[in-house]
């Protein structure tokens, strides 16, 4: 589902892309994202949501960092 290629300037480097097979699998893993935040949104209220998530944020930069 990823393909690596080395990079043809940089040989320190590889170029990691989705292969046809991945994409459609992220489509199809982008709507169901997308379905679980209407509901989270639908249950709680944007309001609400928006503070989960931002909490959530906040966690998971505590757990890994700033690069999360």
């Amino acid at each position: 589902m990823i393909r690596l290629d080395k990079d043809t300037t940089d040989c320190r480097s590889v170029n990691v892309a989705l292969t046809e097979k991945g994409r459609r699998r992220f489509e199809q893993a982008l709507v169901l994202w997308r379905s679980a935040q209407d509901r989270v949104v639908a249950a709680l209220g944007v309001s609400m949501a928006d503070q989960l998530r931002d909490q959530m944020n906040g966690v998971a930069e505590d757990q890994l960092g700033s690069q999360a």
